[in-house]
């Protein structure tokens, strides 16, 4: 089993879900953004490394931000969309 897609969770104050497919450095900006261990990397001086490796890894999967107003939209709802949006891909 491999990684197929990562969606990043995004809080707007829409009252719909929305599934944006990113493209290009949109994907790879989207990715440094959630890895819990960026600024441990930063830190150890491997910037460099890091872009690379979030770069090939892009190259291999689809990115998507999902949009959604935590107020109304439960973690239920949000399931069902990615996996919506998954078998249509």
């Amino acid at each position: 089993m491999y990684l197929e897609a990562v969606f990043v969770l995004s809080v707007n104050d829409h009252h719909h879900i929305e599934v944006t497919s990113l493209k290009g450095v949109e994907k790879v900006e989207a990715l440094l953004k959630n890895l819990i261990w960026i600024e441990y990397l930063r830190w150890m001086g491997n910037q460099e490394a890091l872009f690379a490796r979030c770069n090939a890894i892009c190259s291999d999967i689809e990115i998507y931000r999902l949009s959604f107003d935590k107020r109304i939209h439960s973690p239920r709802l949000l399931a069902d969309e990615i996996e919506k949006s998954w078998n249509l891909a």
